[in-house]
C-alpha cells in the first residue's frame, strides 16, 4: 500500500500546530493521564532536539519561549484561572495576569483583554538564525 499527500511537505498537522508544544493549555480538557503524556513528551524533545543536531550539524529552529493563552471575557478568565489552578497543583509554574498585566507582556494585545495564564515552560520553533 502505498499513501500519497497531495499538499506541500510541512502544509499537513505541522501547519496547522504552529510549530508548538503547549502540553499543559492543549490538554486543559483532557483527562490527567493524557497530560502526563504530553508533558512527558515535551520533556523529552529537548534531548530529541539535541540529537538532531548534534547528528546533522545544522541549526534548528527550536527554543522554550512559553505560551500566553488570552481570555477577552470574564467567564473565559474564570476557565483560565481553574486552568491554572489544576496545573499549579501539579507543580507548574505560571503566571494569572490580568488585562494590564497580559498587554505588559504582549503589548499588541487589543483593549477587549480580560487576563491571560503565562506558562513559560513550553516551546516553539522558530526560524533558525
Amino acid at each position: 500500500m502505498q499513501l500519497i499527500d497531495d499538499r506541500p511537505p510541512g502544509m499537513g498537522a505541522t501547519q496547522a500546530s504552529a510549530g508548538m508544544l503547549a502540553p499543559f493549555t492543549e490538554a486543559k480538557d483532557r483527562d490527567e493521564a493524557f497530560l502526563d503524556l504530553a508533558v512527558r513528551s515535551l520533556e523529552m524533545y529537548d534531548s530529541f532536539i539535541s540529537g538532531v543536531v548534534d547528528a546533522s550539524k545544522m541549526a534548528i529552529g527550536y527554543r522554550r519561549t512559553g505560551t500566553i493563552d488570552v481570555a477577552s471575557t470574564a467567564e473565559r478568565m474564570t476557565s483560565l484561572r481553574l486552568v491554572g489552578q489544576r496545573l499549579q497543583a501539579r507543580g507548574v509554574p505560571l503566571w494569572v495576569l490580568d488585562d494590564a498585566e497580559a498587554r505588559s507582556e504582549e503589548p499588541q494585545l487589543g483593549d477587549t483583554v480580560a487576563g491571560a495564564l503565562l506558562i513559560r515552560r513550553t516551546a516553539t520553533s522558530t526560524p533558525p538564525t
